[in-house]
């Protein structure tokens, strides 16, 4: 980048931009404004545009007056504090003092309000050069391919036209039927290379060879060409958390992590990046473990497995620990609570092995339940099969703290474990305490449906209890109400057990349920409810160049339709993202109001208002000219018409009502050649309907429901 010459011309101005406290370190390279041309020069611009930076150093030759913001709301005067500095240090005083005495010189009264008001600095921006530069895009997606303007900017087609005024760009290709405005959607690979045409019909480059055209890599998006890391999965893909592995198991490697060849991971929002599959795996120790369509464990151990996908060549690996078999040990469980003296009461359990990891298979237990109070324990033995660990006693418990023994054998040799369960008397006794519960792992709602239609709305479980026990909700004889704090972002009804939120805009609301007595409302549970918009949001609307650009209005018109078809992507736009759209004859605007799931934005557009009325010329009757007198009259001789001719600026539809209020035609539609077939189904009047014209009123009526009336008189 080019900086003008004198900001940065010596090492001394650089010591006061940056250690002059009210002055900030990038001084020299931010935005400068022209107090004598009262523009300013955006930093932004300056960097993109040499032309820009020119013009600047020009004006500070000039002397013209150029300050700097160097914090906010202070500026300094550049030259004058560059004069101060340098003559300072001429003298031999000290660096320091000669910083206040810059910072004193360059001190100005400008104020922010006055220099965001001067207008930008603009120079026509000039092209030297182009070249192409996409090396690598997506399979049979539309891709807008770039180039490089000048070696600052990467610009598309679209976007070069519209900064380089006068400009137009062509993309040449090595193959035929690719697109020339650089909108490309191909599968196999190509050249292509880029050409600009100023005003005056100069080309850049003049010619293209060769070296100007750039191969493009077309890779499928889809395909992984990378894998991260690595893990293992059961038989139905779900990830496998045990820490070995037994023959009895059935455990598979797979790709966890993997990228495709834009750096695109699986992990992505809207990825489409498929999973590699495994090709082939080798074992540090196949007498312990290999592979084959899963890991086949031959006997306990450690091995390093080494992995290669199919189409990837770099490997990974990944460590297993390996067991003949899992034989249960012990139980886990905590102290529970149930309803007493009420059927199908549940308690837990868990089997672990002697490395307390859980049981994966099936294992046939025993079990006593001995009751509160009993001396000794219970001579009733349940069996049992436990699946995969999870071991469920369903049973009818007596009141009081119930003690139960699992053991492993009907002889009750080996005893795995011992827990309580509490029987908790619950009947005709109201709930002490209540939990709003919900099934997702956040209670976070987006009003996006777009990316999920069911991520709008949420089901919160109520669950109640009686001394630590879960009851039936809603409990008899108690009363409910269920409120959301802001019912601007969620509102909420009760359905039975459950509260149903609906999300209405981005913020936070708390749903809190409530036991009613009479005019008391007691608050018993919460749960805080975040609703996000992650909708993209609208925030411009831009005109197609051109006709298809163009907004016409008439009081038929469908708005929303027209202004989808006129703005730049409207195609894209989703089908609820405009509110309203009003017209504004008077203005020649259309007001658009995006609805406020999209931003809520207001946009003003140029518009074609169709407010002509509807006119006749050119009458003949006879071979005879008849002219539209004042007041829209119609003057008619008294005599049958054989022949008559006129033109109507535009199509319409005609009613014609005679003096006694007959209506001889209603909404005729007539072309710009047709009026005087209203009157008459042939190209004859006859002298009887001439005559009952008059007084007779001619109203014409255009699609944008503009009218012009006329009046027929006869002259006798």
């Amino acid at each position: 980048m080019k900086l003008p010459y004198k900001i940065m011309s010596t090492a001394a101005m650089a010591v006061v931009l940056g250690s002059v406290q009210m002055i900030s370190a990038n001084a020299a390279v931010g935005d400068f404004y022209n107090q004598t041309t009262s523009t300013k020069y955006l930093k932004a611009d300056l960097v993109s545009n040499n032309a820009l930076v020119s013009k600047l150093e020009a004006e500070m030759d000039a002397k013209n007056v150029v300050i700097k913001e160097v914090s906010n709301g202070k500026y300094l005067d550049y030259d004058k504090a560059n004069t101060a500095f340098v003559a300072a240090i001429a003298d031999h005083v000290d660096p320091s003092i000669a910083i206040v005495k810059a910072a004193t010189a360059g001190k100005t009264e400008a104020t922010k309000e006055i220099l965001d008001a001067y207008k930008p600095a603009t120079t026509k921006l000039t092209v030297t050069s182009v070249s192409a530069i996409n090396q690598t895009i997506a399979a049979n997606k539309a891709t807008d391919l770039k180039f490089s303007v000048n070696g600052l900017e990467k610009l598309t087609k679209t976007e070069f036209e519209k900064k380089y005024e006068g400009y137009k760009v062509d993309f040449k290709y090595n193959k035929m039927g690719l697109d020339l405005n650089g909108k490309v959607t191909v599968s196999d690979a190509f050249k292509y290379a880029v050409q600009v045409t100023d005003k005056d019909g100069n080309m850049l480059p003049k010619t293209l060879a060769p070296a100007d055209f750039v191969e493009v890599t077309v890779v499928d998006a889809t395909k992984a060409t990378k894998v991260n890391e690595i893990g293992l999965v059961n038989a139905t893909g779900k990830e496998w958390t045990a820490p070995s592995i037994t023959k009895e198991d059935t455990v598979r490697i797979a790709a966890t992590l993997y990228e495709n060849g834009f750096a695109e991971s699986n992990k992505d929002k809207d990825s489409t990046v498929t999973q590699p599959k495994v090709k082939t795996v080798k074992s540090s120790d196949s007498l312990t473990a290999y592979y084959a369509d899963g890991i086949k464990v031959l006997k306990a151990g450690t091995v390093t497995l080494t992995v290669e996908f199919e189409g990837i060549t770099e490997t990974k690996t990944i460590q297993v620990t390996t067991k003949d078999a899992q034989e249960v040990t012990s139980i886990k469980a905590d102290a529970q609570k149930v309803q007493a003296g009420v059927a199908n009461q549940t308690a837990k359990f868990t089997l672990l092995d002697k490395a307390k990891e859980e049981m994966r298979t099936t294992v046939g237990v025993f079990y006593t339940v001995t009751a509160d109070g009993a001396t000794t324990e219970s001579t009733i033995l349940n069996n049992l099969n436990v699946v995969k660990a999870a071991g469920e006693i369903n049973s009818t418990f007596v009141k009081g703290i119930n003690t139960i023994n699992v053991y492993d054998d009907a002889k009750k040799t080996n005893k795995l474990g011992t827990f309580t369960v509490e029987a908790v008397e619950v009947a005709n006794v109201a709930p002490d305490t209540y939990k709003l519960v919900v099934a997702a792992d956040t209670a976070e709602l987006d009003m996006n449906t777009a990316a999920d239609k069911n991520n709008i709305a949420l089901d919160i479980k109520v669950e109640a209890y009686v001394n630590g026990v879960n009851v039936d909700f809603p409990s008899n004889g108690v009363k409910y109400e269920v409120l959301s704090s802001n019912e601007k972002v969620a509102t909420v009804v009760r359905d039975g057990s459950k509260i149903k939120v609906a999300a209405v805009a981005k913020g936070s609301t708390t749903i809190t349920l409530y036991t009613v007595e009479g005019d008391l409302k007691t608050p018993v549970a919460t749960y805080n409810v975040t609703v996000n918009n992650t909708t993209p949001q609208i925030t411009s609307l831009t005109l197609k160049e051109g006709p298809a650009g163009k907004i016409k209005v008439n009081k038929l018109t469908d708005l929303k339709a027209a202004v989808i078809a006129a703005v730049v992507d409207g195609d894209k736009l989703p089908a609820d993202a405009i509110k309203t759209v009003t017209a504004v004859d008077n203005d020649a605007i259309v007001i658009v109001e995006i609805a406020s799931i999209y931003g809520g934005k207001t946009f003003t557009l140029a518009a074609e208002v169709d407010t002509v009325a509807p006119t006749v010329s050119g009458i003949k009757v006879n071979g005879n000219a008849v002219e539209v007198g004042t007041e829209n009259t119609i003057t008619l001789k008294s005599a049958e018409i054989t022949k008559a001719e006129s033109t109507l600026n535009e199509n319409v539809k005609v009613t014609v009502i005679l003096k006694d209020g007959t209506k001889l035609a209603k909404d005729k539609a007539v072309t710009t050649t047709d009026l005087f077939k209203t009157f008459s189904t042939d190209s004859t009047v006859t002298l009887a309907t001439v005559n009952m014209l008059d007084g007779a009123t001619v109203t014409l009526v255009d699609a944008a429901e503009n009218a012009t009336t006329y009046t027929i008189t006869i002259a006798k």
